[in-house]
């Protein structure tokens, strides 16, 4: 297990600790410790993007990324008001493969092909298992929160039932063979299977948003982090973690002015969509173009590299 899991599995243990001492915790504690983790770890995750686009790209420009990168969310915005089951469903299908893809950005020499499965099948079954395990709550939840009523469909129990399984079933499959053909050495294998035989039992045992806010915030967006930091640190002189958190933050502050803003004029009735489809909304032009660059990023340190077809 690396030092990362390892975090993750002691979260995993001091969180089921407290929720056995306190004999429970309220659903509005449970937000404040999300949202709190969220913004310290999981909104500054995606708060470079622009630096780590234009670090190789100096002859690209920053009206073109900007133009580039606004565009996408302008997009997205125009597709949840025409289409919000599909682009939530997108929403959900583009949030698996970003999450399958920093899992396994470190796997230099693999077939295209089987990086795109393997990212895929195994954020799949992670959003799967998430959805499934706490099929109930979403359901209530979305039928008492307004404007999301509509998106039960995406939470059917009986198709996770067959999804979660199959997912989970092709993931290890892909990692057999990466192992067999020596993608990855067998421990790699195991520790991934473990992995995600971790993330499941947390997502089981856990509520929704504490469950999803752990791995968000402790397997993926720290590790993304780390991998941004250490990318920077390669590329400048004398570069330090005092560095790093100054280029995090000011698009990590904007974002947090930029949400209070536009929930603040949902409030005043200028913004005439429910505060959590508005934030649900948000979320996802946001991943989006992080996604893309963040595929763009993985790319270049040679993730994606082609080797021979097995």
């Amino acid at each position: 297990m690396n030092k990362i899991g390892l975090i993750f599995f002691i979260c995993i243990y001091v969180m089921m600790s407290i929720f056995a001492w306190a004999d429970g915790i309220s659903s509005e504690t449970q937000m404040i410790w999300c949202v709190a983790g969220i913004m310290l770890v999981g909104i500054p995750h995606g708060a470079i993007d622009h630096i780590i686009y234009l670090e190789e790209r100096k002859d690209t420009g920053q009206i073109f990324f900007y133009s580039f990168y606004f565009g996408l969310m302008g997009i997205y915005i125009l597709a949840w008001f025409l289409f919000p089951v599909l682009s939530f469903i997108a929403f959900l299908l583009l949030s698996a493969y970003h999450f399958g893809e920093s899992q396994f950005s470190d796997i230099k020499t693999i077939p295209k092909y089987m990086h795109i499965l393997i990212n895929l099948m195994w954020g799949c079954s992670i959003l799967s298992g998430l959805i499934f395990y706490n099929t109930e709550e979403l359901i209530l939840f979305s039928q008492t929160a307004e404007g999301l009523s509509a998106f039960n469909v995406s939470f059917h129990a009986a198709f996770h039932q067959l999804f979660l399984p199959l997912s989970t079933l092709f993931t290890i499959v892909i990692l057999t063979v990466m192992a067999h053909y020596k993608y990855v050495e067998p421990e790699r294998l195991l520790r991934e299977v473990y992995i995600l035989a971790l993330i499941h039992f947390c997502f089981y045992a856990m509520p929704f948003m504490i469950g999803f806010s752990l791995y968000f915030v402790v397997l993926h967006s720290f590790r993304v982090l780390t991998e941004e930091f250490e990318y920077l640190r390669s590329k400048r002189i004398n570069f330090s973690v005092s560095h790093f958190i100054k280029l995090l933050l000011p698009f990590t502050l904007t974002s947090f002015i930029g949400t209070a803003f536009i929930l603040y004029l949902a409030h005043l009735g200028y913004i005439r969509v429910p505060s959590v489809l508005l934030v649900l909304i948000f979320i996802s032009i946001l991943t989006l173009p992080h996604s893309v660059v963040m595929n763009g990023f993985y790319d270049k340190k040679g993730a994606g590299n082609e080797s021979p077809t097995p």
